[in-house]
């Protein structure tokens, strides 16, 4: 499996089979959040277009996108320097292992953009929020904070 990083020229378009085993994995319907597709194809191109925002794909030995990992960089507003975050993360569960290679790539990208932080999100909408945890602690992360979610 190979990391890349997606650029201006590169189509989206190149991760809809990938979107598409999301979505059918999710649980969105469960907290009333109809996932799109198409929507968080728009994330992932407006992410590689922005110069405070990375896309990076795992690709296997035939050329097919396994997993992606979208990243955004910004001002840490509780500590010194930026903080990288990850915003949209998914792994086929046919390339399950390739998601430590993605981590270990956002988290060397980050580092040259000049994060001195990063955070993962760990959700129950995407997949198993506890197995993504312990990945994330496996890579060394800490259990930081929670979110919650009302449909308004």
């Amino acid at each position: 499996m190979e990391i890349m990083v997606l650029d201006h020229n590169d189509d989206v378009e190149m991760l809809r089979e990938l979107g598409n085993e999301w979505k059918s994995l999710a649980h969105g319907l469960d907290y009333g959040l109809p996932l799109e597709v198409n929507i968080w194809l728009n994330t992932m191109r407006n992410l590689k277009h922005r110069s405070d925002g990375d896309v990076l794909i795992l690709v296997d030995a035939v050329g097919s996108v396994r997993g992606s990992l979208g990243m955004t960089y910004r001002l840490n507003h509780v500590g010194p320097g930026l903080i990288a975050n990850e915003c949209t993360f998914f792994v086929s569960p046919s390339a399950r292992g390739g998601g430590l290679k993605l981590i270990h790539a956002a988290e060397k990208l980050a580092r040259i953009k000049g994060c001195a932080f990063a955070t993962f999100n760990a959700s129950s909408i995407a997949g198993d929020a506890a197995r993504s945890g312990r990945l994330y602690q496996h890579c060394g992360y800490s259990a930081f904070e929670s979110a919650y979610l009302k449909v308004l």
